[in-house]
C-alpha cells in the first residue's frame, strides 16, 4: 500500500514528497511566503468587529462568490437592524493549485480578500491555511483594523452573521480569553496512513487529545488568535486543524467553552428554522443564495425571532 504524502509545512520548499523522503524539524518552520493577502483598507472602520476567516481551496470560487453576495458582506442585507449588531469582515484563506493563478489574481484584484499561501493545496492542508491567517492577523494588521473576535470556518458553511454577531454582543462584556463552539472531549489521533488527516506519532505521541472545539466553524478573542501565533513554533503541527488548535489552547491555559449553537447540520427542512440557526452546512454554492433569501427577506409566515 503506498503512504500518502504527509502533511508538512515545508511542502513549498520540499514539493509533495511521500513520507520518509522529506526531514521534518520539530517543531516544524513555519511560516510559508504569501502570494496575496486581503487590502486592509477594507476593514471595518468599527470596534468592535468580528473578523471572518474563511478557509477554501482554490478551485472553489464559486462558493467564494456566493458568500461575497450573501452573508459575507453587511450590506447584502436589506434591514439596517439585521447589520448593525455588530460589523464583520470575511477573508479568503488558501494555497495553491495549478491552472488556478490567473483566475486567483483576478478575483483578488476585484475584491481584496485573499489571502493565499505558496504551497500546494491538499485535504491535508487545512492547518496551514488556519496557521498562515492567523500569522497574518496578528501580525500585519494595523492598530486600526484590529478584530475584537475571530470566527474560522469553511466556505460550505452559510454563517447567519446577523445571529452571530448579535449573539456575541450579547453574551460577552468583554473580547478577552475566547475560545467558543461545540466542545469535544476524550478524541484520539487518527493513525491511518492512508487518510490525509494522518498523526504520526513522532508529531503526537499521546493517545488522547485533550478537549478542543471541533472544527468547521470556532470563535476566538484577538489575544487568544495573538498568543497562538506566537506558538507555532512551539506546537508541533498536524493535519487535524481543530484538535492542533486545541493543543495550542491547552499551551496557553486557555479552556475551550462549549456552545452548541455552533453544531454545524445540513440546512433544516422548515426554512423557518433559517431565521434562527447560527450555522448550516450547504454542499452547492447556490444554496448559500437560497438561505440568504430566507434570512434577509423574513418571511412573514415565519415564527422566529422578531428582534433582529
Amino acid at each position: 500500500m503506498p503512504v500518502l504524502p504527509k502533511f508538512d509545512p515545508n511542502r513549498h520548499i520540499h514539493g509533495a514528497l511521500p513520507e520518509g523522503e522529506v526531514f521534518y524539524p520539530l517543531p516544524k518552520v513555519f511560516p510559508v511566503a504569501e502570494i496575496l493577502t486581503p487590502k486592509v483598507e477594507e476593514c471595518p472602520t468599527v470596534n468592535p468587529f468580528l473578523l471572518v476567516i474563511v478557509v477554501t481551496h482554490a478551485n472553489q470560487s464559486k462558493h467564494r462568490n456566493s458568500i461575497r453576495r450573501t452573508w459575507g458582506k453587511p450590506s447584502n442585507f436589506q434591514k439596517v437592524a439585521l447589520r448593525t449588531a455588530m460589523p464583520w469582515w470575511v477573508i479568503f484563506s488558501m494555497g495553491t493549485e495549478d491552472g488556478t493563478e490567473e483566475s486567483i489574481r483576478e478575483e483578488q484584484k476585484a475584491h481584496g480578500d485573499i489571502l493565499q499561501g505558496d504551497f500546494v493545496d491538499h485535504e491535508s492542508e487545512e492547518t496551514r491555511k488556519t496557521m498562515q491567517a492567523f500569522k497574518w492577523i496578528a501580525e500585519h494588521l494595523p492598530a486600526s483594523c484590529r478584530p475584537s473576535f475571530i470566527l474560522k470556518t469553511e466556505c460550505s458553511i452559510f454563517v447567519n452573521t446577523p445571529v452571530l454577531t448579535k449573539w456575541i454582543t450579547e453574551h460577552f462584556s468583554q473580547s478577552l480569553a475566547t475560545y467558543v463552539g461545540k466542545l469535544i472531549r476524550d478524541d484520539v489521533p487518527i493513525r491511518d496512513l492512508r487518510s490525509s488527516l494522518y498523526v504520526p506519532e513522532h508529531d503526537y505521541i499521546r493517545d488522547v487529545f485533550p478537549s478542543f472545539i471541533q472544527g468547521p466553524s470556532y470563535l476566538l478573542s484577538m489575544d487568544v488568535v495573538t498568543a497562538m501565533a506566537a506558538l507555532f513554533r512551539q506546537i508541533t503541527p498536524i493535519a487535524m486543524e481543530d484538535a492542533y488548535i486545541g493543543l495550542l489552547a491547552e499551551k496557553l491555559g486557555q479552556a475551550p467553552k462549549n456552545e452548541d449553537k455552533f453544531k454545524v447540520t445540513d440546512r433544516p427542512q422548515n426554512v423557518c428554522h433559517y431565521l434562527e440557526m447560527m450555522m448550516m452546512r450547504v454542499r452547492k454554492a447556490t444554496v448559500h443564495h437560497q438561505i440568504f433569501n430566507v434570512v434577509n427577506h423574513r418571511d412573514p409566515t415565519c415564527t422566529g425571532p422578531r428582534d433582529l
